[in-house]
């Protein structure tokens, strides 16, 4: 009746839980309601979402707070929502910290993102107050800021920091090489060195990138055939679009023969000239299927 999207069995993830000034106790109570076997997401009813999560070794230098003359660089390693003097959502930078003001900011150099949304609160069953946040990736370069100011800064900055909002790198190495690098260089790079794929969250995003590209690949493809083949199809209403959707929907490995049987017969009895190309032996399920969805918006049959 319906499809899933998760993620795979198998895919290894790794987070991090910021705590200051929590009694040894505490602590102990913490580690053991977050390990141990968890059951997260959705359709838990169905089998989904079990996960096995453990503590794993202090990992060092996992966030890079480099030393260097000048400006500083902020790189935005998660969301960050700021409040101002008032209260209110704001997305100006000069509110990371309490006494940081208009000329501390090196706007030149800055690339700021911003976004905003309303996150939906299960217990509510409804949205939350929307949120203005900074998204990840931004870059924000201060001046003339002191190493007092520096040391709260590694510490996060702004609300929802128990959610993971607000961590920053400061000065990461990536931000201060010198020269310029082209992306189509790095990318040429990679593929001549045929860089193997190990690692389990490389491996699943590569996964993603290539299903992108099958669809663009076979959007593509669909319009080109409409194009040079609009005419040829003008007589074909939309139920009978349908129709063969619906064929190339079901779980039957002969939807081939299915499509020929149904255009070859009764009503939606198919010239030779249309059936051919369509049924060519180089045409997938997921393209016939597409095909069936577009051709009556191209026609303006609605």
């Amino acid at each position: 009746m319906y499809g899933y999207e998760s993620l795979p069995k198998g895919t290894v993830w790794q987070f991090v839980v910021s705590h200051e000034g929590l009694d040894p106790d505490d602590l102990e109570r913490l580690k053991k309601n977050l390990t141990g076997h968890k059951r997260l997401g959705k359709s838990k009813s169905s089998q989904y979402g079990q996960v096995y999560i453990q503590e794993a070794p202090k990992a060092e230098g996992m966030v890079s707070h480099a030393t260097r003359e000048g400006d500083t660089i902020l790189y935005a390693k998660s969301r960050i929502a700021l409040l101002d003097h008032e209260g209110h959502p704001t997305f100006h930078p000069k509110y990371l910290l309490d006494d940081l003001d208009e000329t501390n900011i090196v706007w030149d150099k800055s690339q700021i993102r911003t976004s905003t949304y309303a996150p939906y609160h299960g217990a509510m069953q409804t949205k939350s107050y929307t949120r203005m946040v900074i998204n990840s990736g931004s870059v924000i370069v201060l001046k003339d800021v002191s190493p007092e100011q520096i040391e709260r800064l590694k510490n996060g900055v702004g609300i929802y920091r128990n959610e993971g909002f607000g961590e920053l790198l400061i000065n990461p190495d990536f931000l201060q090489k010198s020269g310029i690098f082209s992306l189509k260089q790095i990318a040429k790079r990679l593929d001549q060195d045929a860089v193997p794929i190990t690692d389990n969250a490389v491996r699943f995003l590569h996964k993603r990138e290539m299903q992108k590209r099958e669809k663009l690949d076979l959007a593509s493809a669909v319009h080109e055939f409409i194009t040079h083949n609009r005419d040829l199809y003008r007589t074909i209403n939309k139920a009978q679009w349908g129709t063969i959707r619906a064929i190339c929907t079901g779980a039957s490995e002969n939807f081939r023969e299915e499509i020929r049987d149904y255009i070859s017969s009764g009503t939606a009895k198919w010239q030779r000239e249309q059936i051919a190309p369509l049924l060519d032996e180089g045409k997938s399920r997921e393209f016939i299927k597409l095909l069936a969805i577009q051709m009556p918006k191209e026609k303006g049959d609605h």
